[in-house]
C-alpha cells in the first residue's frame, strides 16, 4: 500500500555512476515487506533492507543483494517509515504515477521497463461523453444560478477548457440563466433614507464640505467625517465613494483604512461604503502610483523600458494598466499555467528545523461518571480536567504522538504544530549551474514541496556558482521534507529577458519592464503601480467590543502586496500553514456585509476572518487571480482547549465567484477553514487552483453546511489533495452551544450536499486524516475517488457518482456508511467487512450498454453491495443531477 509520505527512488545500474533521475513514480502497487530476507507478498519480489541513513547506503545495499535492481527509500516525514529501504527485483516493478514521489532508474536490455514516464499527465482531453457532457451541462446551468449570470463568459471559457463544454450542444447563446433568488440582507436600510450622506472622489478636496458636489478626496477624511457623528446619528450613514482609484499606499495617503467600533452602525441601520452611482468602477488599492516617463534602453541584449523611480524603492510586485506582471525568473515561465517554468535536479545541502514546542499531557477529558475519555495539552495550565456531556463511551486513551484513537486521528495533540524541517541551502538545479547572477542577496525561490503538498518560498542570501544559501523561507505549509523539489528564482536583473518581465534596480531607482506587443502600444498611459500595503481595509474589534453593522458594496479592492515571506503559523492538526492576514481582515467583528466587491488580484489571502467574527455575510462578490487563498476563517485555541469564542461562526459565504487562486503559493483554496463552527458555504463557483477548492483543517466544533457549490479545475499543481479536503488530527474541547455553562468534545455533523464536486483531482473528495461527523448528501462527484481514511460516523448517501467510486483506507469503518448512492460507469461497491453500512445503491447503465453488477466483480473477502441495476436515458440521468443541485 501507498504510504503519505513516501519519497520513492527507483536506482537501476547500467554502468558505474551513471543514474536517471523522474519525478512522480511509486514502483510498488499494494506490497507490504514484512522482514530482512522476507517478499513483501507473493510473487511481489520485494524485501525490507531495513533502515539506513539516505538513499545511497539504500543502492549500496542493493548492489550486494543478488537480484535487487531497484530500491524505495522513505524521508522522515512518513514517521513510522522513516528511512526504510526497500529492495526490489525486477518482478515487483509496477509503476503508477503518484504527485510528489521521487525515482532514479537506468535501463538495460534486459529491464527495459525502467523509465522515466514523467509528470502526471495533464487531464484528458475534452471527450464529449455521455457522462463528461451531463456533468459540464449540469455545472454551468449551476454555475450560472449560482452568480445571477455573472461571469458567464469566463465560466463558459473554464468549462469548456476543462470538459469540452461546447461539444455538449451548449453555447454562450442557446443557454437560459434559472437565476438564484437572493437572500435577504442579513443587515440593510429600510425606509426613506434621511441618514447623513457623504461623497468621495479621487478629484474632491478634504477641506471640502463631503457633498456630491463639493466631495472629500479619500477614504480617511470620509471615515473621520462618519466618526464625528454622534451616536445617535451615525447609524444609517452612507459613504459613496465615486469612480477612480484610491492607492492608500501612496506616499501621501494614511495608509489601510481601519475601522472600529467607533465605525460600527446598529442593527437595521448599518453605516454603509457603496460604490456611486451604481456600476461605477472604484478601486480601492493597497498599492503606490509611480510617475513613469518610459524610455528605451537595452539590457541583457533585449530592447527594455526604463522608468526612474525614487532610489531606495521597494517592490514585489508590479501593476501595469491594472495587470499584474512576472517579476525577472529563471527558468521563464507563466504562472498562471499550472507547472510552468520550473527546474528539476536540485539536491538539498542542509537544512533547517521548523521546531515546535511539545506540551506535557496535563489535561484529561471526563465522561460524566468520571470515565477518561481523553488526554491532551493545555499550554499554561496545571494538570486537571474537564467533563463533558456529549459522549460517554470510554475510549483507548493513549500518551505518544502518532496514534490511532478509536474515534479520530489524533498526531498533534500536544504540539501546536508539526516538528518539519525544510532545506536553508541547496546544490541547484543542473541548470542553473554557470549562471552569473550578480546580486544574488535579496533575489526568491519559489519551489514546491517534493511530495507535491504545497510550496516554499525563500529569500536567498548568496550564491557561489553551486549552493544557493537561504536567509528566510520554507514555513508556507505545514509537513515540510528534508527533500528538494522543482523551483524557479526570480528577482535577478540577468534573468530579465522575456515579455511582461520586470525589475527593480532599488539602488539605481530604476525600474525596467519588457512590455508585450499588446501592452507596448498603451504603455504612455497606463497606470504603474506597485502593491505596498498587506492589508488595504481592516475591521479590528474584541469580543466585548466589535465592530458592527458596517456595509462594504459595489468596488473593488485591488494591489495589496505578497506576503509570503511574512508570518506564517499552523492554527490546527491539518497540513495547512498560513498567514494571518488579508487585502480585507476582520477580526473582533458582527454582522459585517461585504456585497458585489471585486478582490483583483489581491498578492496574498484576499479575505480573511480572523477569531470572533460571527454573523458576517460575503454575497455575490468576485475572486480573481489571487496570490493565496480567496477566502480564509481562521480561528485560535489553546490546543485541545477550544472554550474561547475566538473562532468564526454563523457566517453566511454565498454567491461568491472565485477564478484562481495560488498566483505565489500552492498550499492554498478557494474557502479554507480552521478552528469554525456553523458557517454556511452555499452557491459559490471556485475553480483553477493548485490545491483543494475547499480545504478543511480540522474539525473543531464542526456544525459547517457546504451546499449547491460548483467546483472544478482544482489540485492542477499539487497531489494527494481532492476538490474537497478534509483533516481532523486534533480533539478539542468546547463550550456547548445549546448550553454554553457545559462542555462537549465531539463536533457537530458536518453537511455536504448538493455540491458538484468535478475532478479529475486526486482523490476528489478527500476526507483524510481523522475526519470525522460528516454527512454527504445528494453531491455530484465526477472523476476522482470519494476517500474515507480513519474517523467516524461518514454517511453519503444519495449522490450521483460519475465514474468514481468510495476508496477505503487504513481501519475502522464501523461507522461509516455507503448507502442509496447512484453510480454511472462503475461496478458494484465492495468495502471493508467492517463497514457500517454498504447497501441501496444504484448501478446506472445509460440505455443498457453496461451490466455493472456482474458477480464475477463482487469481492469475496470485502463486503459487497449488489445493488440494482437500472437503465436510464441521458436525459433521465441529466434529471436526476439537476435535481440534486437545485436546478429546475
Amino acid at each position: 500500500m501507498w504510504k503519505k509520505g513516501f519519497v520513492l527512488a527507483i536506482i537501476v545500474e547500467l554502468s558505474a555512476g551513471q543514474w536517471i533521475e523522474c519525478d512522480g513514480i511509486n514502483s510498488i502497487q499494494g506490497g507490504k515487506c514484512n522482514g530482512a530476507e522476507q517478499p513483501c507478498e507473493p510473487g511481489s519480489g520485494c524485501i525490507n533492507g531495513g533502515k539506513t541513513t539516505d538513499i545511497e547506503a539504500c543502492e549500496g545495499l542493493c548492489e550486494k543483494a543478488p537480484g535487487c535492481v531497484a530500491v524505495e527509500w522513505h524521508d522522515d516525514t512518513v514517521r513510522g517509515w522513516a528511512n526504510v529501504c526497500i529492495l526490489q527485483n525486477q518482478s515487483a516493478w509496477v509503476p503508477k504515477e503518484q504527485a510528489g514521489h521521487h525515482t532514479a532508474c537506468i535501463q538495460s536490455q534486459s529491464f527495459p521497463e525502467c523509465k522515466c514516464n514523467g509528470p502526471p499527465p495533464p487531464p484528458p482531453p475534452p471527450s464529449g461523453s455521455v457522462g463528461t457532457c451531463i456533468v459540464a451541462r449540469t455545472a454551468y446551468a449551476k454555475a450560472q444560478q449560482a452568480l445571477n449570470g455573472r461571469g458567464n463568459q469566463s465560466v463558459f471559457a473554464s468549462l469548456d477548457r476543462w470538459l469540452g463544454l461546447s461539444k455538449c450542444n451548449v453555447s454562450l447563446e442557446n443557454h437560459v440563466v434559472h437565476a438564484r433568488v437572493p437572500k435577504a440582507h442579513v443587515d440593510g436600510k429600510t425606509g426613506a433614507v434621511t441618514s447623513p450622506t457623504f461623497f468621495v472622489s479621487p478629484n474632491g478636496d478634504d477641506s471640502a464640505a463631503g457633498t456630491e458636489s463639493h466631495p472629500f478626496q479619500t477614504l480617511h477624511r470620509a471615515q473621520a467625517a462618519v466618526r464625528a457623528l454622534s451616536s445617535g446619528d451615525r447609524p444609517g450613514t452612507t459613504v459613496n465613494i465615486m469612480a477612480g482609484t484610491y492607492s492608500l499606499g501612496n506616499p501621501a495617503s494614511d495608509g489601510s483604512l481601519v475601522f472600529t467600533s467607533d465605525d460600527s452602525g446598529i442593527a437595521g441601520s448599518p453605516v454603509t461604503w457603496q460604490a456611486y452611482p451604481v456600476g461605477a468602477k472604484v478601486v480601492v488599492s493597497g498599492g503606490r502610483q509611480l510617475e513613469c516617463a518610459w524610455t528605451k534602453t537595452t539590457l541583457n541584449g533585449v530592447s527594455v523600458q526604463k522608468c526612474a523611480v525614487p532610489v531606495g524603492l521597494t517592490a514585489d510586485t508590479l501593476f501595469i494598466g491594472g495587470v499584474r506582471q512576472v517579476r525577472a525568473r529563471y527558468p521563464n515561465g507563466n504562472p498562471l499555467v499550472p507547472k510552468d517554468g520550473y527546474s528539476t535536479g536540485c539536491k538539498t545541502a542542509s537544512t533547517w528545523p521548523i521546531t515546535s514546542k511539545k506540551y506535557p499531557m496535563n489535561w484529561q477529558v471526563l465522561s460524566p461518571n468520571g470515565t477518561v475519555i481523553s488526554t491532551g495539552s493545555v499550554p499554561g495550565a496545571v494538570n486537571g480536567s474537564v467533563t463533558v456531556h456529549d459522549i460517554l463511551e470510554p475510549r483507548g486513551v493513549v500518551t505518544t504522538p502518532q496514534a490511532y484513537h478509536s474515534t479520530r486521528f489524533n498526531e498533534t495533540f500536544n504540539k501546536p504544530y508539526w516538528d518539519t524541517t525544510s532545506p536553508n541551502a541547496i546544490h541547484v538545479p543542473p541548470d542553473w549551474v554557470g549562471r552569473h547572477w550578480s546580486n544574488p542577496n535579496g533575489a526568491i525561490v519559489k519551489m514546491m514541496h517534493p511530495a507535491g503538498w504545497g510550496s516554499w518560498a525563500f529569500l536567498t542570501e548568496s550564491f557561489d556558482g553551486d549552493i544557493l544559501n537561504f536567509s528566510k523561507g520554507g514555513f508556507q505549509e505545514a509537513r515540510g521534507n528534508t527533500g528538494c523539489g522543482a523551483a524557479y528564482i526570480e528577482n535577478l536583473i540577468e534573468e530579465l529577458d522575456a515579455p511582461s518581465e520586470w525589475f527593480l534596480d532599488s539602488a539605481a531607482g530604476a525600474l525596467y519592464f519588457i512590455p508585450t506587443e499588446d501592452a507596448a502600444a498603451s504603455l504612455s498611459t497606463d497606470t504603474v503601480e506597485i502593491g505596498v500595503l498587506p492589508r488595504v481595509l481592516q475591521l479590528r474589534g474584541s469580543v466585548d467590543n466589535p465592530v458592527q453593522h458596517i456595509s462594504f458594496v459595489g468596488f473593488n479592492v485591488s494591489r495589496s502586496s505578497p506576503t509570503y515571506l511574512e508570518s506564517y503559523e499552523v492554527p490546527s492538526g491539518g497540513d495547512w500553514s498560513i498567514h494571518r492576514g488579508g487585502a480585507v481582515f476582520l477580526d473582533g467583528v458582527e454582522s459585517i456585509v461585504l456585497e458585489q466587491l471585486g478582490f483583483d488580484q489581491c498578492d496574498g489571502n484576499a479575505l480573511f476572518l480572523s477569531n470572533y467574527a460571527r454573523n458576517n455575510t460575503v454575497r455575490d462578490c468576485d475572486f480573481y487571480r489571487t496570490g493565496d487563498t480567496a477566502i480564509a476563517a481562521i480561528g485560535s485555541g489553546n490546543m485541545m482547549n477550544g472554550s474561547t469564542p475566538t473562532h468564526p461562526a454563523f457566517n453566511m459565504i454565498v454567491g461568491n465567484h472565485i477564478d484562481f487562486v495560488g498566483y505565489y503559493t500552492k498550499q492554498v483554496s478557494c474557502y479554507c477553514k480552521a478552528i469554525t463552527y456553523a458557517n454556511t458555504i452555499s452557491n459559490n463557483v471556485c475553480h483553477n487552483g493548485p490545491r483543494a477548492g475547499v480545504n478543511f483543517n480540522d474539525g473543531f466544533m464542526g456544525g459547517d453546511l457546504l451546499e449547491e457549490n460548483v467546483i472544478w479545475a482544482m489540485v492542477l499543481e499539487t497531489g494527494d489533495h481532492g476538490t474537497f479536503n478534509s483533516w481532523d488530527r486534533r480533539e478539542w474541547f468546547y463550550r456547548c452551544p445549546e448550553n454554553p455553562a457545559t462542555y462537549c468534545f465531539m463536533p457537530k455533523t458536518h453537511t455536504n450536499r448538493g455540491n458538484m464536486f468535478i475532478g479529475p483531482a486526486g482523490w476528489n473528495m478527500d476526507h483524510d486524516d481523522g475526519s470525522s461527523e460528516y454527512h454527504d448528501d445528494q453531491n455530484i462527484v465526477y472523476l476522482g475517488g470519494y476517500k474515507y481514511r480513519d474517523g467516524i460516523n461518514r454517511n453519503m448517501t444519495g449522490n450521483l457518482m460519475i465514474e468514481s467510486g468510495p476508496v477505503f483506507q487504513v481501519f475502522g469503518f464501523n461507522r461509516d456508511y455507503f448507502d442509496n448512492n447512484y453510480l454511472l460507469g462503475h461496478d458494484p461497491v465492495c468495502g471493508p467487512p467492517d463497514i457500517g453500512g454498504l447497501s441501496g445503491n444504484t448501478y446506472i447503465t445509460v440505455n443498457g450498454t453496461h451490466q455493472p453488477h456482474d458477480p464475477r466483480f463482487l469481492n469475496p473477502s470485502q463486503k459487497c453491495d449488489p445493488g440494482k441495476t437500472v437503465a436510464w436515458s441521458v436525459e433521465e440521468i441529466e434529471a436526476l443531477a439537476r435535481s440534486l443541485v437545485g436546478l429546475p
